[in-house]
Parts: structure tokens; sequence; C-alpha cells
């Protein structure tokens, strides 16, 4: 696993774009006239999250279940957008000085097959519904009337970041009140409260306007670039398995030696089925005209590749020393643990967090 076994699984928020441009970290630095440009970024940062909030001596604290999420919120309050306080019914903040709760109407969290996080929100003394959500760009950019910001999400990808795609819309009239009939109707239904609110959440989350991309860094932990080349040369297989999206897999498998200089690097993710199955073959026929080849799946030709080819996949999964799988679940994750076991025989170490 890569997040916390690779890395230090401690994220700093390092840039954002938004309708307004791409900022740096020292966006915090600018005036509050600026910043109230980029208010839709800087109050889902705040808002739309699970931190609990503490008050110590010295002063406000976080805990937060996702290291991303408090790389967000670290990052408004350096902006002077504060998360004071939050319980299950409301959400203040400070900005700029001034105090302002938002009551909790609904929040649909993330989950590994969801992959994105929704809140909505009204603010205490107005009228309207706020849906904020959060997630990874093939999931989120669907979901949106128009899609933005496509250049800078590559660019971050490529520089190694994490990427967080953020958007967003009101609710009023009849819409909000459709919303809250149809929230009221599940949530006094008392059978199968939690999958239908999935649902729900899934008519909700639609016709978004994208607001913007955060790129978040996670840097290698000391060592380990020089360990997985020992680990290389020492003829053990390395194999790598990140939610990241397939440009950012890249990236960190060259910086930790994952991918070594010069190597060529064989990708699997076409989601045509019959081009899949010939790069496949292609890849295993003209192998020993790569130079030590690393093989780079993504997670939707992996279930065909293990259901319909498998042959080939562990034909070629197992000639390369390195292999790297981008955007998989914890689900695919074991999963794959779990074939390579039984299917090699051979001495596996799996190595990650409870959760996976």
């Amino acid at each position: 696993d890569k997040t916390g076994t690779l890395t230090e699984n401690k994220m700093n928020l390092v840039s954002f774009v938004d309708h307004s441009g791409v900022h740096s970290q020292y966006f915090s630095q600018f005036s509050a006239e600026d910043k109230e440009k980029s208010a839709d970024m800087l109050l889902s940062f705040v808002l739309n999250n699970s931190v609990i909030v503490y008050n110590s001596p010295n002063g406000i604290e976080y805990n937060a279940e996702s290291p991303d999420e408090a790389a967000g919120v670290k990052f408004a309050s350096e902006c002077n957008w504060v998360l004071k306080a939050r319980n299950p019914a409301r959400i203040a903040i400070e900005v700029n000085g001034v105090y302002q709760v938002y009551d909790i109407i609904a929040v649909f969290p993330f989950n590994s097959t969801r992959k994105r996080m929704t809140v909505v929100v009204r603010k205490q003394g107005e009228e309207g519904l706020l849906v904020l959500t959060k997630g990874a760009d093939n999931i989120i950019y669907p979901t949106c009337r128009e899609v933005y910001f496509r250049q800078e999400l590559n660019d971050y990808a490529i520089s190694g970041y994490r990427t967080l795609v953020f958007a967003m819309k009101e609710l009023y009239g009849e819409e909000k009140q459709k919303f809250m009939e149809n929230l009221n109707k599940i949530t006094l239904s008392m059978d199968k409260v939690d999958e239908k609110l999935l649902e729900f959440a899934e008519s909700v989350e639609q016709d978004l306007e994208c607001i913007g991309i955060a790129a978040i860094v996670d840097k290698l932990q000391e060592g380990v670039p020089e360990t997985i080349e020992w680990l290389r040369r020492a003829g053990i297989h390395v194999w790598v398995l990140t939610g990241d999206k397939l440009e950012t897999a890249i990236e960190i498998g060259k910086t930790s030696k994952v991918i070594p200089h010069g190597s060529d690097v064989l990708i699997v993710g076409n989601s045509d089925k019959i081009v899949t199955s010939l790069d496949l073959g292609r890849y295993i026929d003209e192998f020993d005209n790569f130079n030590d080849p690393v093989l780079v799946i993504t997670e939707e030709v992996l279930e065909f590749c293990l259901s319909n080819q498998s042959y080939l996949f562990f034909k070629l999964a197992m000639k390369c020393k390195s292999v790297i799988f981008s955007r998989v679940s914890p689900y695919m994750k074991a999963k794959i643990v779990n074939l390579v076991r039984t299917r090699n025989n051979a001495i596996t170490l799996a190595i990650g967090d409870g959760a996976n």
C-alpha cells in the first residue's frame, strides 16, 4: 500500500485552482478581498469534512480521520476561514473574524465505492440549502454541468500530487422543498435507511457546478527510494497498490524508485476490452525488447484482466520486477493480494494499514 507505507501520511495542501486562478500555499498571505474570490473553495475546505474540533490550552486542535481533510481545514484556517466547532447538528466557523453557523441537513459520507463525500448545509439566517461535494475527478466530473480545470488536474497529477475535485450547488424553492420531503420520508421509513440514503445521494449529487481542484502532497518517508532499490536488487518484486490516479501513481513510482530511471512503463488502462487484451499479448511478446519494464494498470481494466485474461495478466505481471495498480479500492487491493498468494508458489508480504 502506498499512503502511510511509502509515504509519511502527513498531507499538506500546496495548491488549488478555481475560477479565480491557480493559487499556491502562500495564498494565505493574500488580501481578504482576494480570498473572497475563492470563497466557494475555502467554504468547501472548512465545511465538507468529518474533522473533530478540540479546544485545548494551546487553542483549537483538529482530529481528522482522513489526513487530506485535515490538510484542507488547516489551509483554510491559515486564510482566516476557521473551523471553530462541530456537532451532529451544526458547524460553526469564523471568517475574517465574523462568526457563522451552518445547520447540517444531511451528510453522505465517503466510502471506497462512492469515492466522494457530500454535505448539505443551511447557513443560519438564510433560506437556501448548500450542497458541497468532493472526490476523485473520475467520480465528480460526470456529476457536473460543465467540466473545468482538466489541464490543471493533469499538471498536478504529473507533479505527483493527490487531487480532489470540488463541486457545489444551491437549492431553493421547490427544489429545496422536494429535497427535504424526500430526506424526511427516508429517515422516517425505518426500513433500509442507509441503502435508501445512498440512492438518494446519487440523485442529489447531480447537476453540480465544478468549483475547483485541490493539490495535496504526501512526502515519501525517509530512505524509501534506497530501500526499494535494494529490494529490487535482491530479487524481490515490488507491487504498489494505490487509490491515486494513473499520472500521480506513475510520478510517485519514479520518485520512490519503484520505477527506476530509464525503465519502460507498460500501461494497461484502455477501457476497450479488445485493446486491453491486445496490449497484454503485445507486452508479453515484446518483453525482452523493453528496458527493466514496469507494469502500470488501472482499476477500470483490472477486473476484466482478472476475470477474462488472468493467464496473460499474471504472466506479464510476474515477469516485471515492479507493478503499480492505480485507482484501486481496499476491496480490490485485498483481491489482488489473495490471488497472488493462491496462484503462485511464492512467499508474499502485504504491507498497509488496517483499512486495507
